[in-house]
């Protein structure tokens, strides 16, 4: 019998972001991002969007956490974009670009 044994591959620790020194692990499961896939975004607004992005892949208590420090509109994107750099496992730039020309 042949085997092959990828349990050295997988990721063991999740992410984690940070913002203004507050730490937030990022539950970048397969369960996390088909959630996020499967949220009805029609009729949502962006801040709608990133609010439901954030609940979903930080949980309820960063959110709130999150929407207290009064980040501005573009802060706000970058934390969004800072998630779905650690879901997919790029880097920030990565995304970053790759909404950038999405947007065009």
């Amino acid at each position: 019998m042949r085997k092959i044994s990828i349990t050295d591959k997988l990721q063991t620790e999740k992410p984690v972001l940070e913002i203004k020194g507050h730490e937030f692990e990022i539950d970048n499961s397969k369960n996390a991002v088909l959630a996020f896939n499967e949220t009805d975004k029609s009729g949502m607004n962006q801040v709608e969007i990133i609010d439901e992005a954030i609940r979903i892949f930080a949980g309820e208590k960063a959110l709130g956490e999150i929407q207290d420090m009064e980040l501005s509109y573009r802060d706000y994107e970058r934390v969004f974009t800072g998630i779905m750099a650690l879901t997919n496992e790029e880097s920030y730039e990565d995304t970053e670009s790759r909404f950038q020309r999405a947007g065009r």
